[in-house]
């Protein structure tokens, strides 16, 4: 019994310090975020890669040429579409002067598609600042204005941000809500700005935002050409240099609907989830104790509610603290409310996913993503 209570008192301290960190880095996204006031300054060229993206290219282009910073430039790259991408971006390029289309090489040996297709764009460019951007964001006209604002507010040479992710299904719910896993159970946000250990960074590659200039210092992407999760080891690979990076909240800005089913947004979300957790046999282990200290309380209130044998106020407390965890997580992303109440299967599904993709990858089988087979 001793040994239980002892349980209990650290999966207390593990939800109080999961709450606090939360609670914390909402107030960091917030109060670090500067509102768009720069709006006209250094070129900045806004890079897109499009791989069989024609049900998202067109509005996202057309969010992006309206916008009210007045110098930058918009490059695409049609990655070796098989759809009606490319089709879609010539009508667009003589509808309007300001895009300019390329096509992009077969992969080359060595590469995953995205940081080739963005290694081969970047030659093209000659902004002061490099904005990328999925096909899938659509962009406010205070997007690029906003990237400029805190760039150069914070001085900073990598910034990237929270987009506000759409999410139109259920499925979607389940599965995206493990993209703020980092911001809710991991990551303090202001270690950013005070440790310069590399792991003490983040960048999404929806929406990042750099000096040109330390992009080709550091070989563009050629450092993190064969990464899953090439965003975020772009990010570690800057403040590894000295490079000083920034993490913000642009939810007012940009958006994105990343995918559009359970299945999509379960491989999507998985390797990603895997590829930060799950390669490594030391984090693996600690992912399973992590989502077992979580979902524990909720198995041992279920247990003695049915049993009728009571709960420990400690078992009871964690699980009140985990769900308003989740619910601030749920409230500030504007994830649909009933997100809140599911937090025990989102958790149990980022255990399955990491499973699942440790199982797919160490196999050698790998995953077929944007139709190009990775991992293998």
């Amino acid at each position: 019994m001793p040994l239980l209570n002892i349980l209990h008192f650290v999966i207390l301290v593990v939800s109080s310090y999961f709450l606090l960190n939360t609670i914390s880095n909402i107030i960091y996204l917030k109060y670090q975020s500067k509102k768009p006031s720069v709006k006209k300054g250094p070129k900045i060229s806004v890079l897109v890669p499009a791989r069989n993206e024609e049900e998202n290219i067109r509005a996202c282009l057309e969010y992006l040429l309206d916008q009210d910073y007045e110098n930058y430039e918009i490059l695409v790259m049609n990655d070796n579409s098989t759809d009606r991408t490319g089709e879609i971006l010539d009508e667009m390029a003589r509808e309007y002067p300001r895009l300019r289309i390329y096509n992009g090489a077969p992969l080359k040996e060595g590469w995953f598609g995205k940081p080739y297709a963005l290694q081969q764009l970047c030659e093209y460019a000659d902004g002061d600042y490099f904005l990328f951007s999925d096909a899938d964001t659509i962009h406010s006209r205070t997007s690029l204005s906003f990237c400029m604002t805190n760039a150069l507010y914070h001085k900073t040479d990598l910034l990237s941000a929270y987009p506000r992710e759409l999410i139109g299904t259920f499925g979607e719910v389940m599965n995206v809500s493990a993209m703020f896993l980092m911001t809710s159970i991991i990551m303090p946000l202001p270690a950013i700005d005070l440790w310069k250990w590399k792991h003490a960074s983040f960048c999404l590659g929806q929406y990042f935002f750099i000096r040109s200039d330390v992009f080709r210092k550091i070989g563009g992407f050629e450092p993190v050409k064969h990464a899953i999760t090439e965003d975020v080891a772009f990010g570690k690979v800057v403040k590894s240099l000295g490079y000083k990076t920034k993490f913000l909240d642009a939810q007012p800005h940009v958006a994105c609907q990343m995918y559009k089913s359970f299945g999509e947004s379960f491989k999507g979300i998985g390797k990603n989830v895997y590829d930060a957790v799950g390669k490594n046999l030391l984090l693996f282990g600690g992912i399973i104790i992590l989502i077992g200290l979580i979902e524990y309380p909720v198995v041992r209130l279920l247990a003695g509610l049915v049993t009728a044998q009571g709960v420990p106020g400690m078992v009871a407390a964690s699980v009140i603290l985990f769900f308003l965890m989740w619910l601030l997580v749920v409230l500030d992303r504007k994830i649909p409310l009933y997100g809140a109440i599911l937090y025990p299967a989102q958790y149990f599904l980022i255990l399955a996913m990491v499973v699942y993709f440790r199982f797919q990858f160490r196999s050698g089988k790998g995953i077929v993503w944007k139709n190009r087979t990775m991992g293998r």
